[in-house]
């Protein structure tokens, strides 16, 4: 195994654990720093990326790279190829969920953007099985307004409160969301009860949102 391969191999694995743990600025950051702590430059993972991608394992990893401009120039269109490739060839054999889940809201977010709806639930669906909080949110946010499906709030309430299950960046807004809709009973059954119990939780996440606030002033009002 020549030093090439050896360092793609040691960044694929930092990239599979940071997957699990943190969002995508975390994880470029957390390749940088190895890069920085081996004195190894971006450019030359990039080329070692680019000469082990053969192996399918590293498909996502050059999709990052890619769409982060991490040792070569942001090219979103090379990017979603990658991922591409690797959601296709089914990366969670050598990745795991965690990583498939990543990949899988990328393309997503692809497809939505090009209101491109089939594909774009197609891999939102997957992201969000695999756990994914984003995905969920994202998901309950589509069936709330109507994007590309008909409005199901009952689908929106019950991926909300997924999101809002799993301890990530993201569980703060999925528990205002369900917050609003135990208020307004939409997806679910009223009750202020349960408003400002969630609302109350979510504030103790310490993330404040425009939902957090408006909440405040609603119960505030009910006191």
């Amino acid at each position: 195994m020549n030093d090439k391969t050896k360092l793609a191999e040691s960044i694929n694995q930092i990239f599979i654990k940071a997957n699990q743990k943190t969002d995508i600025e975390g994880i470029k950051l957390t390749i940088l720093e190895y890069l920085d702590k081996t004195q190894q430059n971006s450019e030359y993972l990039y080329d070692s990326v680019v000469n082990a991608v053969e192996n399918r394992q590293f498909s996502s990893l050059r999709g990052f790279c890619e769409a982060n401009g991490i040792g070569t120039k942001p090219n979103q269109k090379l990017a979603l190829q990658f991922f591409m490739r690797g959601a296709l060839l089914g990366d969670e054999i050598s990745y795991g969920g965690s990583q498939n889940s990543y990949l899988q809201l990328r393309l997503a977010n692809y497809y939505r953007a090009q209101k491109n709806y089939e594909p774009a639930l197609h891999w939102l669906k997957n992201s969000a099985s695999l756990g994914n909080p984003r995905a969920y949110l994202i998901l309950g946010k589509m069936y709330h307004e109507s994007e590309g499906i008909t409005r199901n709030y009952e689908k929106s309430f019950r991926a909300w409160k997924k999101a809002a299950n799993i301890n990530s960046k993201y569980q703060s807004s999925a528990q205002n969301l369900l917050a609003i809709y135990y208020y307004r009973g939409r997806g679910t059954n009223k009750d202020m009860h349960a408003a400002i119990k969630t609302h109350r939780i979510a504030t103790s996440n310490g993330k404040s949102t425009y939902f957090s606030k408006l909440l405040r002033i609603i119960f505030k009002k009910l006191r």
